[in-house]
């Protein structure tokens, strides 16, 4: 099924490229400024779909170009509650990012435009639970008890290769492989105790010191449609 829904993607791009007139280049020129969403339409957990960023290309030469990049995800789940017994248990967890990077177009003939960049970001990982049994409990504030993911600031860095189709004149689809490393310092977390429903208002610090180190070597594809200014 997703193999279908990828195929059927770049089928209708090429169909409505089809009727826009041949070109020697579409290729993007120096002071093109783009903007593109990426998303996973692969397996990603539970999510067959999956928006991993918002991006920001301007083109300084014709092969040179800057890159902003912004993304966020977020899960929000309450797992169970009992009204007779008052017993809940709610969780999130989350993480922001924003990054700068670089691209170098090597390659454009007409419709196709091949690329190598690299880029570093700054991580923000964000998380809470609260858990309450007969009506008392604990609300944890960056700390999800339940998956047991703590809040943290991290680095990240990437580097990947892509390719760019343009359907016609200022608009393209693509796909992108890279590889990540990323490195976590975990953030502290406070807790606030839970008596028949109500939080007490002074919280409880809690000092948490490590770090996570990831190398992602498992490259993903992201499919990408953009629009080029």
């Amino acid at each position: 099924m997703k193999s279908a829904v990828v195929a059927a993607i770049f089928a209708a791009t090429a169909v409505f490229g089809a009727y826009s007139a041949e070109n020697d280049s579409f290729a993007p020129a120096k002071g093109d400024f783009s903007t593109e969403v990426q998303f996973n339409p692969f397996n990603s957990g539970d999510y067959t779909f999956k928006l991993d960023a918002l991006k920001l290309r301007y083109f300084v030469g014709d092969r040179d170009a800057l890159l902003f990049e912004v993304g966020i995800s977020a899960l929000n789940e309450k797992i169970a509650e009992n009204e007779v017994t008052l017993t809940a248990t709610s969780h999130y967890n989350g993480q922001f990012r924003i990054g700068f990077g670089y691209e170098r177009h090597f390659y454009s003939y007409k419709r196709v435009d091949l690329y190598a960049g690299a880029k570093l970001a700054y991580v923000r990982g964000y998380a809470g639970s609260t858990e309450i049994v007969d009506g008392d409990g604990t609300k944890y504030f960056g700390y999800d008890k339940v998956d047991g993911v703590h809040a943290f600031n991290g680095v990240r860095a990437d580097i990947f290769t892509g390719l760019d189709f343009y359907v016609y004149k200022g608009l393209y689809c693509g796909v992108e492989l890279g590889i990540a490393l990323q490195n976590n310092a975990l953030s502290g977390y406070s807790t606030s105790d839970v008596e028949y429903g109500r939080a007490e208002e002074f919280r409880k610090k809690h000092d948490v010191s490590g770090h996570s180190f990831t190398l992602d070597t498992r490259v993903q594809p992201l499919v990408r449609l953009g629009w080029t200014f």
